[in-house]
């Protein structure tokens, strides 16, 4: 049997030093015939010149004003022809047998299964995380149970299911990822989940930005306003209110956290505020007890949330001399 031809696009911006890495991954894969377009979001470093290097093996295209992570992956799936397509990140690389793999899941899955996952191996300060994916199945009664991953590499699409849900919605100015799962689950499709690490990612090589917080927020009221009556539809008003509640308190507070490792303790307090009208309606359980007390130490005044981080510091070094 001949194998299918698979579109391979990867989004890059201002990453020469690195994107030569993440296409390198996918030339090595043990899968063949595979498409690779490569979307440059209007880089203003040399990209364009790191990928001359690669001008016979590649489909170059570049945004003449950068659009965004999920307007590179729509430019780039636009163009794609194959039966399948996956998403790679510049900063990211595949195992070589990661596209063979989730082929051969495809291939044995029903007709219902949009998307197929793996796990990945997660390098944060020089230390490594695995993150495996829990659905398998019909994503719609699992979605909010199941905590959906979201990391874009990961995924492998049916492309003609991608292009039946419309793929990226290009309207949310962030949480386009979610919002993918969600179209996937409203239209009662299927995925599978390979449990083995075929995916690298390296937050190290990341560049450490400030989140535009305005931005998220924006985002999330916008995903709330859009998905919320349909979450009503599949479960209920009251089960899904408490689904729902509980899985935007998760993703304010996940911001939260973010944001203030990074020294922005004004954002944490913004995500926080947000996320105690959903926190008060579901903190009924560990998990919600802890996001709310999260929630309320945030929104502490500055300088108690600064003497507790100092006295932290210097107890856990006191300990570590001991």
């Amino acid at each position: 049997m001949v194998n299918k031809l698979v579109s391979v696009v990867v989004t890059t911006r201002n990453r020469a030093s690195l994107v030569q890495r993440a296409i390198n991954s996918v030339l090595n894969q043990s899968y063949q015939p595979i498409e690779l377009i490569v979307v440059d979001d209007c880089s203003n470093d040399n990209t364009e010149i790191a990928l001359g290097d690669f001008s016979n093996q590649i489909i170059y295209l570049r945004h003449k004003e950068s659009k965004g992570g999920a307007a590179a992956r729509m430019t780039g799936a636009k163009q794609a022809k194959g039966s399948y397509i996956a998403f790679l990140d510049d900063d990211d690389e595949w195992y070589p047998t990661k596209i063979e793999k989730q082929c051969e899941v495809v291939k044995c899955a029903t007709s219902k299964c949009a998307v197929i996952t793996c796990g990945a191996s997660v390098i944060i300060d020089g230390t490594t995380f695995f993150s495996y994916p829990r659905m398998n199945g019909p994503i719609r009664t699992q979605i909010f149970s199941s905590v959906f991953k979201t990391i874009p590499s990961n995924h492998f699409f049916q492309k003609n299911l991608f292009d039946e849900i419309g793929g990226y919605d290009l309207d949310l100015p962030a949480h386009n990822e979610h919002d993918i799962w969600m179209k996937l689950a409203r239209a009662n499709y299927e995925t599978k989940c390979i449990k083995e690490t075929l995916v690298i990612i390296r937050e190290d090589d990341r560049e450490r930005m400030m989140t535009d917080v305005n931005k998220r927020l924006v985002s999330f009221k916008m995903f709330n306003k859009k998905w919320r009556q349909e979450v009503y539809k599949w479960y209920g008003y009251s089960e899904g209110g408490r689904l729902f509640d509980n899985y935007l308190s998760t993703v304010y507070m996940s911001n939260a956290n973010m944001v203030a490792k990074l020294g922005d303790l004004n954002g944490a307090r913004k995500f926080s505020l947000t996320a105690l009208k959903y926190l008060i309606r579901t903190s009924y359980n560990k998990e919600g007890i802890h996001r709310l007390i999260q929630a309320v130490y945030y929104l502490l005044p500055k300088l108690i949330t600064q003497l507790y981080g100092n006295t932290k510091s210097i107890f856990l070094k006191s300990f570590s001399q001991d």
